[in-house]
């Protein structure tokens, strides 16, 4: 009997123990705490090892109910920066040829004066009830040409092209609902150019479509017919004008350049395009029939194509 007292006593006298947990940076220990003083942590482990923590060691120290009871100095947590939306790398094809068809108009130059030899002459033509109709001129280019683009980017491409263009001269009678015939329809030039330059792509949307833009420089060689419409109708005029009398063709050739924009629909390897082109140049003319033209001058073309591409 004075034994199990004195058991009770000794658990009476012995410091009160709760169930804990130390978290350091390389370990959580669960078991009993027995003392937090200045500097340490007095631990008994579930295995029943007595450890001691010193406070720099520990991270934090939580009791039996799960509260915090003290804490020591967290490693600070690195933040992690938000997303920056990354540049889409669009995919293109590195080489590429296309096969061109064109057709447009021309101004100024040997054309204006075609033209306006045409209107100086004024051609009738005078109908039973009295109506009279003056001729008229138009001029309408046909060509095709090839092209090579090296892409050294999604939006760069360097541009070699080859043109051919053949313009077509047409004089005609009778417009508001009378009977229309034709006096000639001659070709006046055929030209044949190399250009060299960049081709510019940006993606609105998506990499099926790109929108286009082109600058080129280059040469033109080819060959002038002057008044050859004139030829063919100056025999059917009454009274009966002068002859031409000058040589049938004479060599143009000179510098051109030209800027476009365009829509490409890419689909693969396969391509389609349509653009438009102004192109200015500077021709020398061996002879030229008009004596108030120089020997040298500006010309102007205006023309829509369309093209299909092969990439590879």
């Amino acid at each position: 009997m004075l034994g199990k007292i004195f058991f009770v006593l000794l658990l009476f006298a012995a410091p009160a123990l709760s169930a804990a947990l130390v978290v350091t940076p390389r370990e959580h220990i669960e078991g009993t705490l027995r003392e937090v003083s200045g500097d340490a942590v007095q631990f008994v482990a579930l295995d029943g090892k007595e450890r001691t923590f010193l406070k720099k060691d520990i991270l934090q120290v939580f009791d039996d109910d799960g509260k915090l009871i003290w804490q020591g100095a967290l490693p600070e947590v690195e933040h992690i920066k938000s997303a920056e939306p990354l540049a889409v790398n669009h995919r293109f094809i590195r080489h590429s040829l296309w096969l061109n068809f064109s057709f447009g108009g021309a101004a100024s130059g040997i054309y204006k004066q075609e033209n306006d030899f045409v209107d100086a002459q004024k051609i009738y033509a005078t109908y039973a009830d009295g109506s009279t109709q003056y001729a008229a001129s138009s001029m309408l280019a046909l060509g095709f040409g090839v092209d090579y683009a090296y892409a050294y980017s999604p939006q760069h491409s360097n541009l070699f092209s080859y043109c051919y263009s053949s313009l077509k001269q047409s004089v005609s009678l009778g417009s508001n609902g009378y009977p229309q015939f034709s006096l000639g329809n001659e070709v006046l030039t055929r030209i044949h150019s190399v250009f060299f330059g960049k081709e510019f792509h940006y993606y609105p949307s998506a990499e099926e479509a790109t929108l286009d833009l082109i600058a080129q420089l280059g040469y033109s060689v080819g060959a002038y017919y002057p008044q050859a419409t004139y030829r063919d109708y100056q025999a059917a005029l009454i009274p009966t004008p002068p002859a031409y009398t000058g040589p049938d063709a004479t060599l143009l050739h000179g510098p051109t350049a030209r800027v476009g924009g365009g829509m490409t629909i890419h689909g693969g390897a396969l391509a389609f395009k349509l653009a438009a082109f102004y192109q200015f140049s500077w021709l020398f003319s061996a002879y030229q029939p008009w004596g108030n033209l120089a020997a040298s001058f500006p010309v102007q073309n205006y023309y829509a194509t369309a093209s299909v591409g092969y990439g590879f």
